[in-house]
């Protein structure tokens, strides 16, 4: 019988504390104490996700400059919003690699998958997603490289060979 009463007495006890819980809340709430939950870890997650859509919208119109232009605004919020490591803005660093890709703007293209790659890897190593960035970004190095665009075309050449010079040196003086 003693049970059955020490069963009883838990029963009231956790009823009263579940309800005494409920108006501490309650009258918090009430002062203003309390806030919605914020499930995105902070800053104004729709705005960025909405800029991401304005991206893709005009990436299918074909009108790269504003898709550039709503993925690099939603990269820079994500950033000062959530953080440089954070997969939101990777999120949107992969789809202005994509873009860049898209428009065979290759340098453009693996400048952002490498540090879409730096974050993937903070974020989950292992993951199949981080190995397939790996691969796009390895192809884009390969286009670089083929279509030459890895030479930087601003960079100071070499005076040209004068003829009689092997390879652009003077000859050596005759000794008599």
């Amino acid at each position: 019988m003693a049970t059955v009463s020490g069963k009883q007495n838990v029963q009231r006890h956790s009823q009263v504390w579940f309800f005494l819980f409920l108006t501490i809340c309650f009258t918090l709430c009430g002062a203003g104490a309390c806030q919605p939950l914020d499930m995105n870890g902070g800053g104004d997650a729709k705005k960025w996700d909405k800029m991401l859509e304005a991206g893709n919208t005009s990436m299918k119109a074909g009108d790269y400059a504003a898709a550039e232009d709503s993925f690099v605004k939603a990269e820079k919020l994500c950033a000062k919003e959530f953080g440089k490591d954070d997969a939101r803005r990777a999120t949107c660093l992969g789809y202005l690699a994509e873009m860049y890709r898209a428009q065979q703007e290759y340098r453009k293209a693996a400048l952002v998958y490498k540090e879409l790659i730096e974050i993937h890897e903070k974020i989950d190593p292992k993951s199949s997603e981080l190995a397939n960035f790996r691969s796009q970004y390895a192809e884009i190095q390969r286009k670089i490289k083929d279509y030459g665009l890895d030479k930087d075309p601003n960079a100071p050449q070499k005076p040209a060979a004068k003829p009689g010079d092997k390879d652009g040196k003077k000859p050596a003086a005759k000794k008599k």
